[in-house]
């Protein structure tokens, strides 16, 4: 803050401008999570020295805490080519660090404000790189952002909608419907799809392809995945005391979720807890369970089937899409999308 500060009182009055560029890297909680913090810590010094590398001598870079990280770019340059040069650390940052013996990959999102564009303090100006780095996230992360005015509301909305849920799930408020799937072959076999539903105070019904990744992002995804479960599996118990029915669910899996540590040990102790028989249950995933570990990916399934769960790959067409590929993945039930 005391280097912006100096460069705020060289440049008043004068036509010169200057930029500050937010990094925060994706997914570093998982890597402290599975690795350590010991590793987390070693990450972000080959992070910060292979930046350092590759910045202009001219400019400056600092740790504001936790994995974030800001450079100060001094140089009186175009945003052009302060979005080409801040594009090469982002490009760089994608090649493969080594962690005890581990290729770890890791991305980061980048914001940039401009000085006196943006803001004219140095904590505004922070603040405005700030927005911008999470509107990169917000688009998909690994991105860059130049920071907008607008960005301030949509920010402040995302967070609203962020408290709003983590509120929901300690009040219960999300509930789930049942989607019936019909089998024309034997219309005797009886199951559904449990599909998570949020009716936000205010905002109405809030798509699930919004609070999904929201819930992915804050790491709520694993309480409510395995809240979703619990509905599931007192559903089937109801079903069959009131009916005497055997009904099948399926549970949507995050890849987020699935590649949580814990992951397996949680949903075998719901399903225990509740009762209920593993056959009785379908667990649909993605493709993308099985991107940046397939052999972990595949020995989970394995572990799941075993169990007695059956394993749906939902949304086929829109990833790999190749039958050959299919025939490595041990799955029951294939769903193909419908585009």
């Amino acid at each position: 803050m005391e280097q912006i500060d100096l460069l705020i009182d060289l440049n008043k009055g004068s036509p010169h401008h200057f930029a500050l560029v937010f990094i925060d890297l994706d997914n570093f909680k998982k890597i402290n999570d599975s690795m350590g913090h010991g590793a987390g810590d070693l990450l972000l010094q080959l992070v910060t020295s292979r930046l350092r590398k590759a910045m202009d001598d001219k400019d400056l870079l600092g740790r504001l805490g936790g994995d974030e990280l800001a450079i100060l770019i001094r140089r009186q340059i175009s945003d052009e080519k302060i979005l080409g040069d801040t594009q090469k650390l982002l490009n760089l940052l994608g090649n493969p660090f080594r962690l005890d013996d581990k290729s770890v990959i890791i991305t980061a999102s980048f914001g940039i404000a401009i000085w006196p564009v943006d803001a004219r303090s140095s904590n505004d100006l922070l603040k405005a790189a700030d927005t911008a780095m999470y509107k990169a996230k917000a688009m998909g992360k690994n991105s860059i952002q130049f920071y907008r005015k607008e960005m301030k509301s949509e920010v402040l909305y995302k967070m609203e909608l962020e408290n709003q849920m983590i509120e929901a799930f300690q009040k219960e408020l999300f509930f789930v419907e049942y989607q019936p799937i019909v089998d024309l072959a034997d219309p005797q076999k009886v199951s559904f799809e449990a599909l998570m539903r949020w009716q936000a105070p205010g905002r109405g019904l809030v798509s699930p392809a919004e609070f999904i990744p929201m819930a992915e992002e804050i790491g709520l995804i694993g309480e409510l995945g395995e809240w979703v479960l619990r509905q599931a599996c007192e559903k089937i118990r109801e079903v069959r005391e009131q009916f005497g029915i055997d009904i099948r669910i399926a549970v949507n899996v995050s890849a987020v979720q699935m590649k949580r540590p814990g992951f397996l040990a949680g949903v075998k102790a719901v399903i225990r807890e509740a009762g209920t028989p593993p056959e009785r249950l379908t667990f649909e995933i993605t493709e993308s369970v099985f991107i940046g570990n397939m052999e972990q990916a595949i020995e989970i399934i394995n572990d799941l089937k075993e169990f007695g769960v059956l394993i749906s790959l939902d949304d086929f067409g829109t990833g790999y899409s190749s039958l050959s590929y299919l025939l490595q993945l041990p799955i029951d039930v294939l769903k193909i999308d419908r585009s």
